[in-house]
């Protein structure tokens, strides 16, 4: 735990790290793997701990220790050393190595385990909601897609069919004029017969269209 903490705020750029553990092998195995990263790494035996406090603006402490290892005396000694520059300690030890009685003193900030929990839940719930508004926001950009294909279709479709009923209707109209140029014909039937066929040739199509629409149910009578 403690490798993985002091991995991390060293990556975040702090300036200094400082490693006190009863283990004199294991502090220098772990400053020998973040000095390998380009980090400035110190060293300290635990009796410098009240020493070191007054250091450090970030604490993590996860000892394995049944005894608290910082008090309130212990702390406030630091920060008056400090001038109350504000410090952040985080207590991930169970049972607690930093008395519970420090998060009172102003000018320390005191996350435990349980406390880490609940930033993580709401960490868990703000990305489930984001992931449901982002959800949301895709399917209101596929509506919107598929409206906007919907409508550059039918602008096609209308194209195709104003194309095709004028090329009907112009069929209709030679063959109207052919009729009135032949010596028998009769103007009245030949404008008749042309006002019947261009009728059916107009209205072919739309009709057709709202039988399928009414059937699928997409027009409302």
């Amino acid at each position: 735990m403690n490798r993985l903490v002091a991995t991390h705020i060293a990556g975040l750029g702090v300036g200094r790290v400082i490693i006190c553990n009863r283990n004199p092998e294991r502090a220098e195995a772990l400053a020998v793997e973040l000095r390998r990263a380009g980090h400035l790494v110190e060293v300290r035996p635990l009796q410098e701990l009240p020493q070191v406090l007054a250091e450090a603006d970030i604490v993590s402490s996860c000892s394995g220790s049944m005894d608290v290892l910082i008090d309130k005396t212990m702390t406030l000694r630091a920060l008056k050393h400090r001038r109350y520059q504000p410090m952040l300690m985080i207590d991930l030890a169970v049972p607690r190595d930093i008395d519970s009685t420090i998060s009172r003193i102003d000018d320390v900030y005191l996350y435990s385990v349980d406390d880490l929990q609940h930033v993580i839940a709401g960490n868990i719930e703000q990305r489930r909601q984001a992931a449901v508004d982002a959800e949301l926001l895709v399917s209101q950009l596929v509506v919107e897609m598929d409206r906007s294909f919907q409508v550059r279709q039918v602008g096609k479709d209308i194209q195709q069919y104003r194309t095709h009923t004028q090329d009907q209707v112009d069929k209709l109209l030679h063959e109207s004029i052919a009729k009135l140029q032949q010596d028998n014909a009769s103007p009245e039937d030949i404008i008749i017969e042309l006002s019947r066929r261009l009728t059916q040739t107009l209205t072919h199509a739309p009709s057709k269209l709202m039988r399928k629409a009414a059937r699928e149910g997409i027009v409302n009578c």
